[in-house]
C-alpha cells in the first residue's frame, strides 16, 4: 500500500494529506491506529520546517476520532481483561489443606506421562511444585527423576539406528542387538511408573 514516493520535494501539507489518506485506508482494512510514544519528539523535529508549515501530529492523529476512540477502547478492554484474569487466578487459589491432600494422594504412576520432560516443566504441567514431585518420587522409592537417563538412552538408540542401514551384516546385527538392550533398559525406567 505504501508507495515509494520521495517526499523530499513535497510540502508538509502534501505529506500530511498522504498520511491522512494512508491512515484512512488502513482503517478501512481493519487496522487499529496506536499513538506513537515518540510523537512529541517527532513534532519537535517538525517545528521550523522549510515551508513554514508546522506539522501538527496531534491534529493528524485526531482527524479520525473513531480510530483513536477504538484504540483507547481496545487498550482499556485489554487492561480490564488482564486485571480480570489476575483476579480470577486469585479467586481460584486452592486452600493449603486441599493442596496437601491432593499431593498426599499422588503416586509415581501419576507422573508416567511426563517422564520425557524435565522435572520443572512436568511439575508446571501438573500444577504442583518440583519439590513435591521429588518428595513423591523419593517416598515411592525413586531417587532421581528419569528425564536425563531416558533422554540419554533415546539418543543412543537414535545413533545406533543409523547403523541399521549399513551394508555390513555384522554391524547391522550388532546395532539391532544393542538397540534391543537399550529399549529394554528404557522399559525398565518406565516400569516404576506403571506399577
Amino acid at each position: 500500500m505504501f508507495c515509494s514516493n520521495s517526499f523530499s520535494k513535497d510540502s508538509t501539507s502534501s505529506v500530511k494529506q498522504f498520511l491522512v489518506q494512508y491512515f484512512e485506508a488502513c482503517k478501512l482494512e481493519g487496522y487499529i491506529l496506536l499513538q506513537d510514544p515518540l510523537c512529541d519528539f517527532y513534532e519537535a523535529l517538525g517545528v521550523g520546517s522549510d515551508d513554514g508549515d508546522i506539522l501538527d501530529i496531534d491534529s493528524l492523529l485526531q482527524l479520525s476520532p473513531t480510530i483513536s476512540r477504538d484504540c483507547q477502547m481496545n487498550q482499556q478492554e485489554m487492561k480490564n481483561e488482564s486485571e480480570a484474569n489476575c483476579n480470577d487466578m486469585r479467586h481460584e487459589k486452592i486452600p493449603l489443606s486441599a493442596q496437601r491432600e491432593r499431593t498426599g494422594k499422588l503416586r509415581l504412576k501419576d507422573f508416567a506421562g511426563y517422564l520425557h520432560l524435565p522435572i520443572e516443566i512436568a511439575a508446571k504441567k501438573l500444577n504442583i511444585c518440583p519439590t513435591v514431585m521429588k518428595k513423591v518420587c523419593r517416598r515411592d522409592g525413586l531417587l532421581r527423576w528419569p528425564y536425563r537417563k531416558i533422554k540419554s538412552i533415546k539418543r543412543k538408540i537414535s545413533k545406533r539406528e543409523k547403523s541399521l542401514s549399513s551394508s555390513d551384516v555384522e554391524e547391522r546385527a550388532s546395532a539391532k542387538a544393542e538397540i534391543a538392550n537399550l529399549e529394554e533398559e528404557l522399559a525398565k525406567n518406565f516400569e516404576a511408573f506403571v506399577s
